[in-house]
């Protein structure tokens, strides 16, 4: 049996604090357990959500002949790890921890590449008596540090940093511009704490014994030759990556607690349900989400799924959007993101918790490796055209007519003479400009903000996500994968949709449209106008609100306005008091 942890860490470096504080701030992402461990200038404190072993063997803080390491995250591919590089070692435990603290003990952060998972982990080398805070490769776990002279704290939260540490909350303005303005935020190294940095995604931040703090980046998208070197086979490509997303459902279903997954009758997640039945004889618990839009609502298409293996699904219901779960729910997120379907999420994990789930896989990530947004199809009819495949560009504009989002009501133009005018303005330098948007949507703008709310959303109901889609190998096959695999006549996401085809889920794969679990924006505003209002009245903003008493209000203008009182309203909430909502 191994230890695995999903949890809150916390260290400091010639600080005093208090532990029931620590404990307190971080409880929600680790409530099973409590640790600390002093040693030299450091203490490190652990609070830890048990997924397997339940046993004392793996609790944290780990020490080994001076080496100490705090670790939040999982290393799914520890047992592969301990058998090919720590067969001569004796472990007392079977937890991916002591796995990880044997490695890097042994091969420093050389080893980092070979890990499999998502992670963020404090370690402290014996022997150089350096501090590393370590962040993995796409920034799945979060990472925040402090500094002050030869003091030093760091934390899973920013907002824990700023009770423990009892620092003055104050916004940084860069950060609080970006997230009202909707730009890069969450890959850069600013927190909303003025002060308060994190380790940047596939970087780690070194702290020497004299104080010194450097940053490094320990991980750039490979070179490395993918085992696919003819994409012109497709059928060789298609059960290449098929196997590939298997094995990393596999590892993902690592764990002594029941596992769950949400369905939300789309591509990603269907495909992830599919092959762990078909390939793995996988059993979950099933969740979907109930939108109170009947046409965003997709329940018969995850029951039709689920039934034809026998499953059933638990539909969890839209609750009503109230203020004091969006103040809850935005208290968690600790900064808004685009629009208040933050509300959904921190819900739907209620809902899974309240079943007694831990561990719950989820289909993110796809939409930013393979186009899953309606309106990045433009820029695929472009590369398309700009790479000579003048059919498949007018395949792609005739998938484009017929994708929208149902949810932002947005609608492609259709007609052949918009084909035609797309490829006119179609310039030499737009050969990769599909490839590029979606790196920036990987890497710089959309994940990132998607991957603090899902894990903020998930951790404050002390939930386990994992997501498939994010497996290194995964990403690194993606990002390689030409264009026709990605969208053609058949779809956006089109190798999703021909292993599908494959499996008989045509139900699924017709479907065009981009849906999610999402909160009513609008409604929600409107319905609670009467508050909001009063807010804007009392603090003066300058926000033109006049449509807000009609109900007529824009969807870009309105996320615009959403976030800038979602702002003010979190800083108060924080000034009254952050540890109430704990």
């Amino acid at each position: 049996m191994g230890v695995e942890y999903m949890c809150g860490i916390f260290g400091t470096k010639n600080i005093n604090v208090d532990p029931e504080i620590v404990k307190k701030s971080l409880s929600h992402r680790g409530p099973d357990a409590f640790g600390l461990k002093a040693f030299s200038d450091w203490t490190f404190y652990h609070t830890r959500l048990s997924i397997l072993d339940l046993s004392d063997a793996g609790l944290q803080p780990m020490e080994y002949e001076g080496n100490y390491l705090c670790f939040n995250g999982e290393i799914y591919n520890y047992k592969e790890l301990q058998k090919q590089y720590l067969s001569d070692v004796r472990l007392i435990s079977s937890s991916d921890t002591e796995v990880l603290l044997h490695l890097l003990i042994r091969y420093g952060l050389s080893i980092l590449n070979k890990l499999n998972g998502m992670f963020a982990f404090a370690y402290f080398d014996g022997k150089t008596r350096n501090t590393y805070l370590v962040r993995d490769r796409y920034g799945v776990k979060p990472l925040y540090y402090w500094k002050s002279g030869n003091t030093f704290a760091f934390s899973s939260v920013d907002f824990s940093l700023v009770n423990v540490l009892n620092l003055p909350y104050e916004f940084n303005d860069e950060y609080k511009q970006c997230l009202i303005e909707n730009a890069y935020s969450d890959n850069s190294e600013y927190s909303l704490v003025k002060n308060v940095f994190q380790v940047v995604a596939g970087s780690y931040v070194k702290i020497t014994p004299n104080n010194l703090l450097t940053k490094h980046q320990w991980y750039l998208f490979s070179d490395v030759q993918c085992a696919i070197t003819n994409y012109s086979e497709k059928n060789t490509v298609v059960e290449y990556f098929e196997e590939l997303l298997t094995d990393s459902i596999r590892l993902r279903n690592r764990s002594d607690v029941p596992v769950g997954i949400t369905l939300s009758g789309g591509l990603d997640s269907s495909i992830i349900y599919t092959l762990a039945k078909e390939k793995l004889n996988a059993k979950y618990k099933i969740f979907t989400y109930s939108n109170a839009k009947k046409e965003l609502d997709e329940f018969d298409k995850v029951k039709r799924l689920t039934s034809d293996y026998g499953d059933e699904v638990i539909k969890i219901d839209q609750t009503k959007d109230t203020l004091d779960i969006f103040k809850k729910s935005l208290f968690y997120l600790n900064g808004p993101i685009w629009a208040p379907s933050h509300i959904g999420y921190f819900n739907v994990y209620k809902a899974i918790k309240d079943q007694g789930i831990k561990v719950i896989l989820e289909g993110h990530g796809a939409d930013e490796l393979l186009g899953g947004w309606p309106w990045t199809l433009t820029n695929a009819v472009k590369e398309a055209f700009g790479r000579g495949k003048f059919y498949l560009a007018y395949d792609v504009f005739k998938v484009q007519q017929r994708t929208y989002n149902q949810d932002l009501n947005q609608k492609s133009n259709g007609g052949f003479k918009n084909f035609l005018k797309i490829i006119r303005k179609t310039k030499i330098k737009d050969r990769n400009c599909f490839s590029e948007l979606l790196d920036t949507l990987f890497s710089k703008t959309i994940l990132p903000i998607n991957l603090r709310c899902w894990d903020r959303l998930s951790m404050a109901n002390s939930v386990e996500s994992r997501c498939p889609f994010l497996d290194y190998r995964i990403v690194e096959f993606l990002k390689r994968l030409p264009i026709q695999y990605k969208v053609n006549k058949i779809g956006n996401k089109a190798i999703l949709r021909d292993i599908l085809l494959k499996y008989h889920k045509d139900y699924i794969v017709e479907n065009k449209v981009k849906l999610g679990y999402l909160s009513s924006e609008i409604n929600f505003l409107n319905e609670n106008s009467d508050y909001l209002l009063k807010y804007y009245d009392e603090r003066k903003f300058d926000l033109d609100v006049s449509s807000w008493k009609t109900g007529s209000l824009d969807y870009s203008y309105n996320s615009k306005v959403y976030r800038i009182i979602a702002l003010n309203i979190l800083q108060e909430i924080y000034r009254k008091g952050q540890l109430d909502y704990l």
